[in-house]
């Protein structure tokens, strides 16, 4: 059987521990990785609480662009792929990003605007999210502005637009 991965980490600073990677490497457990990231928690921080998140193999950082207006009307523009970063910050963006088909883009876009009508969301907006390596896709946040680079974002829109 073979193990999916997870990661554990503390609540402050979020240094992880990779459990089904321990298990292969380290012969560590879950129990005993749960308690080593509490522990390592506890004494760095005085505080034991600690996250269990999936890890994503491989991800791919999209960013989705919208707009929406106060009738309910919600479409998504593009995508772009900002996995090219350095401390937290893009060094490169592409677009279209040439890791994601037709139809996980679509199903992107779609899961975009659907999370837009959900709140009600009325702007333009960008909603982030990660692809794994089997095109799998997980929301990050949603920031209420478009990002970066307008003037690029409005000819691919308009591209795409007219193509429909």
């Amino acid at each position: 059987m073979t193990s999916k991965p997870w990661k554990v980490s503390d609540s402050h600073s979020r240094f992880s521990y990779f459990i089904s990677l321990l298990r292969r490497t380290c012969g560590f457990t879950c129990l005993s990785g749960f308690r080593l990231s509490k522990a390592e928690a506890l004494n760095s921080f005085n505080d034991d609480r600690i996250f269990i998140e999936k890890f994503v193999e491989e991800p791919r950082h999209i960013e989705i662009q919208l707009i929406a207006d106060r009738h309910g009307n919600v479409v998504y523009l593009n995508e772009r792929e900002c996995s090219i970063q350095r401390r937290n910050q893009k060094v490169f963006e592409e677009a279209p990003s040439v890791v994601l088909d037709e139809d996980t883009r679509k199903a992107m876009g779609e899961q975009a605007v659907a999370l837009a009508k959900a709140v009600d969301y009325c702007s333009a907006g960008t909603v982030e999210m990660l692809v794994d390596k089997h095109k799998n896709f997980y929301f990050l946040e949603m920031n209420t502005r478009l990002q970066v680079w307008l003037c690029m974002i409005r000819v691919l829109a308009l591209f795409r637009l007219g193509k429909h």
